[in-house]
């Protein structure tokens, strides 16, 4: 789905928001700017027999309006803003739904109090700035899921995709309107909701009561208490990344990699050096964790390893590792996979599924190369 409405309604908040800030820096609506109401109210009236003067002090006595600030426009994405594989990514048509929030905002921002319109600008402009970015990564990623889901050749029973526009019709009636006019408004299309509906029959068959069981029966040491010592080295890279720059980022870890192995340089000396996440201050020590702290691929590997261990280059949402186990301390709760607590059996459920988010991401490494264009100029 467009995220138009839900990037409209964030930053509404964040208007009303930077603006009760601004009330509270400033001293409220109670303070003008330069007090000139106050001096027009102190000068004498002009004499009765001179009319046109009076009307002439009349207008110099009222302040002119001060222009509100307006929200500029981001750097325009090109026509073509990025592929993935062979699905295009249209610029202009982010350009167009950048240009219609901003639009929106601005209406926003002139029903507010003149004294709160700089700071509400402020605030909210550099979000406005991120909007296509943030848009773009959302579609690339959305070609990736669709990539994956094509794969997996799954029918959608005529049920299941009733099901999913009865959902959507209920949603529409929440914001007082149709369905329809909610599909034309945020380009909503039967394809969309059949895709919909595949995820849905994949997620409840990855997530189904016999997965989640055995995989609390392999690894009860995700839940039971179990914690490890663990230090790591970081290469960010987005899921959404052009494949070029992924695979940088992946060739610099395999690099840092062998020259460990090698003994050219230490694991803690090496994630001072490269390392992207904020504990290489530390020499990428993480502290102890149990599995549900860190991303289920991440806890995954590491629970794996044995002490003094470095695993392979794994991915996660937030780039390429190499871990290194430093200590394990085991658990001792007993956990039956039959009898889950509500809190394990979700737990469990956001492992599987982020099995499946992890071999989306993968696509955007190989089958589904991404290319990303260059902005064009303001």
């Amino acid at each position: 789905m467009k995220l138009k409405s839900i990037i409209v309604a964030v930053l509404c908040i964040c208007i009303f928001a930077a603006a009760a800030h601004a009330e509270s820096k400033c001293g409220g609506p109670g303070k003008t700017k330069c007090g000139d109401s106050a001096k027009s109210a102190a000068k004498p009236a002009a004499p009765a027999k001179a009319p046109a003067e009076k009307s002439a002090d009349a207008t110099k006595a009222k302040a002119p309006a001060e222009k509100a600030p307006e929200f500029k426009l981001p750097a325009k994405l090109p026509d073509v803003a990025a592929t993935v594989g062979k699905e295009v990514i249209s610029g202009k048509e982010i350009n167009e739904e950048v240009a219609k929030n901003r639009d929106q905002m601005q209406k926003q921002l002139a029903m507010m109090p003149p004294e709160k319109k700089a700071m509400a600008c402020a605030y909210v402009q550099p979000k406005i700035d991120a909007m296509p970015k943030q848009v773009l990564d959302n579609k690339i990623f959305q070609a990736l899921v669709d990539g994956y889901v094509a794969k997996q050749k799954i029918t959608v029973p005529e049920e299941k995709l009733k099901e999913v526009k009865a959902k959507a019709a209920a949603e529409a009636e929440k914001r007082g309107t149709t369905l329809e006019k909610m599909m034309a408004e945020q380009g909503l299309t039967d394809e969309i909701f059949t895709t919909i509906a595949q995820m849905d029959i994949i997620q409840d068959k990855m997530t189904s009561e016999k997965n989640v069981q055995a995989l609390v029966k392999a690894h009860p040491e995700y839940f039971n208490g179990t914690k490890v010592q663990a230090s790591h080295i970081l290469i960010g890279c987005d899921p959404s990344t052009a494949t070029v720059e992924q695979k940088k980022a992946y060739d610099e870890l395999k690099k840092i990699n062998a020259d460990i192995k090698a003994g050219k340089i230490t694991f803690e000396d090496a994630a001072k050096k490269s390392s992207s996440c904020p504990s290489k201050a530390e020499g990428g020590d993480l502290g102890e964790f149990t599995a549900e702290k860190m991303a289920p691929g991440f806890s995954a590997t590491a629970f794996a390893l044995k002490p003094g261990e470095i695993s392979p280059i794994i991915r996660t949402q937030f780039g390429f590792h190499i871990i290194k186990l430093i200590k394990r301390t085991d658990g001792t709760e007993k956990i039956d996979p039959a009898k889950l607590s509500p809190k394990t059996e979700k737990f469990a459920k956001g492992i599987l599924m982020s099995q499946m988010f992890d071999k989306v991401i993968d696509l955007g490494f190989s089958e589904l190369p991404i290319v990303i264009n260059k902005s064009d100029s303001k």
